[in-house]
């Protein structure tokens, strides 16, 4: 298990492996570390975590920022800026086996329904699209279901019980039901 990041008064760029078979921890590199941030996202692919955006900074500000921890070498490289979705906290990220994918998401100041798929491979960013795409919002759940990435709940100054299905193939949006839908909320998890 990899921890890195979060908030203790201050946004921390510090981290350890866990390691539960002789139950140890050893600190991730500071070398190359991105700035310390809170509410960022985190996925898995192979021998490396990718963290991204998050607030960052003694007064938080969102970042577009991100690197990428090789657990093997214990070495940081920062992701690519070229291309990169808006500056946000709050925003969901999934894994699809060749890319992560970013959505929604909070500034502290606008709310988005827009986001971005990143290839760790050729180190760059692509838009996805907007049409149709749910309503902008925070503190929702997204996960991947085969071809589709599944996003709902959150909250953009009310509560909502309505989301989308992002297809990867297509990269396109359309609407899940809300026939017998659980109530609005936000703080939840989905898998």
């Amino acid at each position: 298990m990899i921890v890195w990041g979060g908030y203790d008064g201050t946004n921390l760029n510090t981290g350890g492996r866990y390691n539960p078979t002789v139950d140890s921890w050893t600190a991730t590199s500071l070398t190359n570390v991105p700035k310390g941030r809170s509410d960022h996202t985190a996925i898995w692919i192979s021998n490396e975590m990718i963290v991204w955006g998050g607030f960052v900074g003694g007064i938080p500000s969102a970042s577009d920022d991100g690197g990428r921890y090789n657990a093997n070498a214990d070495s940081w490289t920062a992701t690519s800026i070229t291309n990169v979705p808006s500056p946000r906290a709050y925003h969901t990220a999934v894994w699809t086996g060749r890319e992560m994918i970013i959505w929604g998401g909070w500034d502290d100041q606008d709310f988005y329904n827009t986001g971005g798929s990143y290839n760790p491979f050729t180190d760059s960013w692509t838009a996805i699209s907007t049409t149709n795409a749910p309503t902008a919002r925070a503190f929702h759940t997204a996960v991947l279901s085969g071809s589709e990435m599944i996003v709902w709940g959150g909250w953009n100054l009310s509560y909502f019980n309505t989301g989308g299905k992002f297809n990867l193939n297509t990269n396109s949006w359309t609407p899940t039901s809300t026939t017998n839908a659980p109530s609005a909320r936000w703080f939840h998890s989905a898998v």
